[in-house]
């Protein structure tokens, strides 16, 4: 439902005379028009449904949890509980704001209130999880939290990203190229595609996979030709790259 009044001095609209029309279920907004006379309240349908869904999507998407969410952006503890079960009808456009300033700092992105309404799509982001190696030999790290995260490209699905460390995929991948990878595979699904590898007791790399000489013997090769191949290895893990974003 929406309604607009507007007053001026000979003929004023109340503001009690307008809620007296409206619903239970009603946001309402006043905005000014710049006239010292003339004021516009408009208001707008609020399906609570749809908040409370797009709250716990928001929060399915981006793992954030009630606690912390609430301490960083500083809205009290148990807000959100209070809204779900119906204690708080509705989170007013400041709570949304400071929930969104603090989703953006534990996260490390920028998002919107009108992402946690649910009236624009989430920026998702992931954590960028190791290095990979494309020359340099990288080996897993048991804390690589300081890497950052990187935003996941439209229509890609992805838990982690990696970050291409030397020139041995180039033209393809250069350095510091960051790669989605899409779910662990089995070797013999992804034989002559660019796979992110990791050798088994060895360093974790980016390359074209190609069978080996022996059952369970792989050969990895490099797009550019000045890198050798790393022959007959044994691996642990191997996913296609589903997606990349090109560092300049």
């Amino acid at each position: 439902m929406e309604k607009v009044a507007a007053g001026s001095g000979d003929m004023p609209v109340t503001i009690l005379g307008l809620l007296s029309e409206c619903q239970n279920d009603t946001r309402i907004t006043l905005r000014s028009d710049y006239f010292p006379t003339r004021g516009t309240l408009r208001t707008m349908s609020y399906d609570r449904r749809s908040a409370l869904a797009a709250l716990e999507n928001f929060q399915r998407v981006t793992k954030l949890k009630d606690y912390p969410w609430e301490m960083a952006s500083k809205v009290g503890a148990g807000t959100l509980r209070r809204f779900r079960n119906g204690k708080t009808h509705s989170l007013n456009s400041e709570t949304y704001d400071k929930l969104a300033a603090g989703a953006s700092k534990l996260r490390g992105v920028e998002h919107t209130a009108a992402e946690i309404r649910g009236e624009i799509p989430i920026r998702l982001v992931v954590p960028i999880r190791s290095r990979v190696g494309a020359g340099e030999f990288v080996f897993p790290i048991d804390d690589d939290s300081n890497l950052g995260y990187a935003q996941v490209p439209p229509g890609v699905e992805a838990e982690e990203c990696l970050q291409v460390d030397g020139d041995s995929m180039e033209p393809v991948y250069h350095h510091r190229d960051l790669l989605f990878p899409r779910a662990i595979r089995k070797p013999t699904e992804l034989v002559g595609r660019i796979v992110a590898a990791q050798i088994k007791n060895g360093p974790r790399v980016v390359k074209i996979l190609r069978k080996g000489t022996a059952r369970g013997k792989w050969t990895l090769e490099s797009v550019n030709p000045l890198h050798e191949p790393i022959k007959d290895c044994e691996l642990e893990t191997v996913a296609a790259i589903g997606a990349a974003i090109y560092h300049e």
